[in-house]
């Protein structure tokens, strides 16, 4: 018996400090991929803050790009901060996501809090996510808050927990509105434990509607007062089951396109029936969740309000909750025997491999290379003025602007619209490419019919920003 206790505490600690590791780990990774410079909807974001003439007025701004915790954070900081400072809140939502992956694990066993850890600590889609000045870290990590908290209500009843769960909802639902979607599937798993299950027998009535009505009520005000009003900003149309094979791919590290795309948006749903299923059988509450979270609350509001534009991220909360699925999976598989655990380490790896490739992409080029190119158009433009144009106004303007003011003040840049270039032409003229193809064109014209030769590309990781292909003009390029 002494030596079972001392196998237990020398077992416990040594779980505690993998764990410790995991979350420096994914906090590493998170604030090195935050480094690099800001994209186009940071700095819309950090410009409806600036513009703010009070904290109340951020509700008076419909965009969906107001993500209102994030706006507030950039309001309080202010103009002229280092733009990693603006990124910090969600580096530390990032890192309370992966420490409530742990938590939640640790309460089934030790090798689900590994790898729940090491899911949602490695996984790109929740370092990139992470790591910009946006609403998404903190959502992530207000949205496993408020899973541990909720949990730990019905197996003790405490109102401690319940008052955790109700504020991280209403912290969730002002990080990003998709919080709702976890919000359904905490809702759906409270009904079915009290009313169906009857497994929670320490919750009451009572405490049952105290830790959702907070929420429920914050959710309508919030409705009422601001989010009918929202406005998509813009996108880039793409099919409904495109963007949900690209969701998919993207939750096990997968490319964004080509066959690549569909072979890990295959594996991904694989994973993901042999997660439910498995969970069918074994928790039929923990199965009602999942399956609302990750599945039938997406289906609902897209049903309810379609929206204009779909994104990968937009399905940001039903690819945490699918990696917690599959690291109960890894977890089930590694208690099994010699040979699945030899496939949940293999599966592990490859999970490593692939997501690390993609960070480090993202780690070492970022969102895009604005500042190194507005730098170096800075310094091959001779005279004291610098004239600009690109191929989409409204993705390019700001950037130049926002980058333009961290030149140094001797030479004045100025962005010329599409529809206000003239027959001269201006000095640099930029192009985004999404698609990034392998070689530019040597020379392009304007809508005037002015031409500019290549000067040379500035590029990007994926996911958010864009490359620009800088193009120049010179005598030599003429009409």
């Amino acid at each position: 018996m002494p030596n079972d206790a001392a196998e237990k505490t020398s077992a416990g600690r040594s779980l505690y400090l993998g764990m410790v590791v995991l979350l420096l780990a994914a906090f590493a990774l998170r604030a090195l991929a935050a480094r690099r410079d800001f994209w186009c909807d940071e700095i819309w974001s950090l410009a409806a803050a600036l513009q703010a003439p009070s904290a109340g007025a951020l509700l008076s701004n419909h965009s969906d790009n107001n993500h209102l915790l994030n706006t507030l954070w950039m309001y309080l900081v202010g103009d002229g901060a280092d733009g990693f400072l603006y990124r910090v809140p969600a580096i530390l939502g990032g890192g309370l996501a992966v420490a409530m992956a742990g938590g939640l694990g640790a309460r089934r066993s030790r090798a689900e809090a590994f790898f729940a850890m090491l899911l949602t600590g490695g996984a790109y889609f929740a370092v990139h996510y992470a790591s910009e000045a946006r609403g998404y870290g903190l959502l992530m990590g207000f949205c496993l808050l408020a899973y541990w908290a909720l949990e730990g209500f019905f197996h003790s009843g405490r109102a401690g927990y319940a008052a955790v769960f109700a504020a991280a909802c209403v912290l969730g639902v002002l990080a990003h509105l998709t919080f709702l979607y976890a919000y359904l599937g905490f809702l759906a798993w409270s009904l079915y434990r009290v009313f169906v299950a009857k497994d929670a027998s320490r919750v009451t009535l009572a405490g049952l509607a105290g830790a959702h009505g907070l929420p429920l009520l914050f959710f309508a005000l919030l409705y009422i007062g601001w989010a009918r009003h929202l406005e998509i900003a813009g996108g880039d149309p793409a099919g409904a089951w495109a963007v949900v094979e690209g969701a998919s791919a993207l939750a096990v590290g997968g490319p964004g396109e080509g066959a690549g795309l569909h072979l890990a948006a295959s594996l991904a749903l694989a994973l993901l029936v042999a997660g439910l299923a498995r969970m069918v059988r074994e928790d039929r509450g923990a199965a009602v969740l999942y399956a609302t979270v990750i599945v039938l609350a997406p289906v609902f509001f897209y049903v309810l309000k379609p929206p204009p534009y779909l994104t990968p991220r937009y399905f940001l909360v039903s690819m945490l909750f699918a990696l917690l699925l599959w690291a109960r999976l890894l977890a089930s598989a590694w208690a099994v025997g010699r040979l699945p655990r030899a496939a949940a380490g293999a599966l592990c790896l490859l999970f490593l491999v692939v997501n690390g490739y993609r960070t480090a992409q993202t780690v070492a080029h970022g969102r895009g290379g604005y500042d190194g190119a507005m730098t170096a158009i800075y310094a091959q433009s001779p005279g004291p003025e610098i004239r600009l144009a690109s191929d989409f106004d409204a993705r390019n303007a700001n950037l130049v602007a926002y980058y333009a003011r961290r030149q140094p003040v001797a030479k004045h840049f100025t962005y010329v619209p599409q529809d206000a270039l003239t027959p001269a032409g201006v000095d640099w003229f930029l192009l985004h490419q999404l698609d990034d193809p392998a070689a530019p064109p040597d020379e392009i014209r304007d809508l005037r019919g002015n031409a500019y030769r290549f000067f040379g590309k500035f590029g990007y990781a994926d996911l958010s920003g864009w490359p620009w292909w800088v193009y120049k003009r010179e005598p030599g390029a003429g009409r």
